[in-house]
């Protein structure tokens, strides 16, 4: 078994561009036994009408999921296993019990499928400051997984939430999760934009069963723009903001604001070379208080464009400040939305909004019914307000190769 190389609660740092290694799964009768009061109370019950219990004491970890999607190189393991630092949050809320676990892959035998790899070691008992915590845990509950990887690329870390299916069904999400289900399926991968998505609804629950998957990066960068939502939301996880972490924010939100930029420049310069459009202006790099960033010129007329950059996610919520809302009701011409997304160092991901003309005069006029000496600056606007493209992945060309420079001695 390879040792452990993560501390217990420790959660290293994600990575920029890196995918998160995220999972749900529905948890079966015969696993419940992995948490040793439910185990004891199945074996009570059982020999009580004179049957034995399950034995299994263990997670199954899917292949389709664990090998086929977040580690392929499992493949090639044979019997193989892993020491791990499991996580174990909730149930429902954010109480964490840290404890050392395998991974391993059964060998093949009469009582165990060898497709699938499992999550085991010694059944997981109540701390003895919490009795009781995980006697409620039933089957067809969720168990919601994070995988972080060792510093050899394989499993180092799982963040295991179990939250149950009537405190899903209070954040609205249990049809969500259950389709997730189809085709007999107990363990599925889900994207980041799905988390985020199921993150921001049970942020509205009194108690946040998934407040330890959260963007916190991203979280605290809407804070810091005032959106009350946000804020509410870093305030009840009790974190403190510091001077230097908003400096850092406002810093990194103006380096992503001119990579995107870069990248809408490099992007709309092949637009113009392939012919579809016939030229532009990077309006923002002359005057920075433009109400917006370019002016494109088509063969079938002229639009605005404002960039709105972001290294978190597309479905972000993105800031207008009321001086480019206002051009936008007023323009004669279309008014776009430049989305890129997923910023890391030199590349992104480009989706063009619908024309937001419509939208910007329907804001326009709920303005005007500010109370007197009352006035907005910025606005927050949710994504699904406008359409938009598929997605283009974006990258700054390498820099040029260095010239020698010849000197006369």
């Amino acid at each position: 078994m390879r040792d452990i190389r993560c501390a217990p609660g420790y959660i290293p740092a994600r990575h920029e561009g890196v995918p998160r290694k995220l999972a749900i799964r529905r948890i079966q009768h015969s696993e419940l036994t992995y948490f040793q009061p439910l185990f004891e109370r199945i074996r009570t019950d059982a020999e009580a009408v004179g049957k034995k219990g399950s034995k299994q004491k263990a997670i199954n970890l899917d292949k389709a999921v664990l090998i086929d999607v977040f580690y392929p190189a499992l493949a090639s393991t044979r019997n193989g296993e892993f020491g791990i630092v499991l996580n174990v949050f909730g149930p429902n809320d954010s109480r964490l019990q840290s404890l050392g676990r395998k991974i391993s892959k059964p060998k093949a035998n009469k009582e165990s499928d060898s497709k699938n790899w499992r999550l085991h070691g010694a059944t997981i008992r109540n701390p003895l400051s919490d009795p009781g915590r995980y006697d409620v845990i039933e089957a067809n509950d969720f168990l919601v997984m994070e995988f972080q990887d060792a510093p050899d690329g394989m499993p180092g870390i799982v963040n295991l939430q179990t939250m149950s299916r009537s405190v899903a069904t209070a954040a609205g999400i249990t049809a969500d999760l259950d389709a997730l289900f189809k085709n007999r399926l107990n363990m599925v991968a889900i994207s980041e934009s799905m988390m985020a998505n199921l993150c921001a609804r049970t942020a509205l629950l009194p108690v946040d069963p998934l407040s330890v998957f959260e963007d916190e990066d991203a979280l605290i960068e809407e804070a810091l723009t005032g959106d009350p939502v946000a804020v509410e939301r870093v305030l009840r996880r009790r974190r403190v903001v510091t001077r230097q972490q908003v400096l850092d924010r406002q810093r990194a939100g103006d380096e992503n604001g001119l990579t995107g930029e870069a990248l809408v420049v490099s992007w709309l310069e092949a637009e113009k070379t392939a012919g579809r459009i016939t030229d532009f202006r990077h309006d923002a790099a002359v005057n920075a208080v433009q109400p917006h960033d370019f002016t494109v010129m088509t063969p079938v007329g002229t639009m605005y464009v404002d960039a709105k950059s972001t290294s978190g996610r597309h479905d972000a919520d993105f800031y207008m400040s009321v001086s480019e809302v206002v051009f936008a009701a007023e323009s004669a011409d279309a008014y776009q939305i430049y989305r890129v997304s997923e910023l890391s160092s030199g590349s992104g991901t480009l989706r063009i909004s619908s024309d937001m003309r419509d939208l910007a005069k329907e804001i326009g006029e709920g303005l005007k019914y500010l109370p007197k000496g009352v006035r907005a600056t910025t606005l927050t606007i949710q994504t699904s307000q406008l359409k938009w493209s598929d997605p283009v992945e974006l990258k700054l060309p390498p820099p040029p190769p260095l010239q020698p420079q010849l000197f006369e001695v």
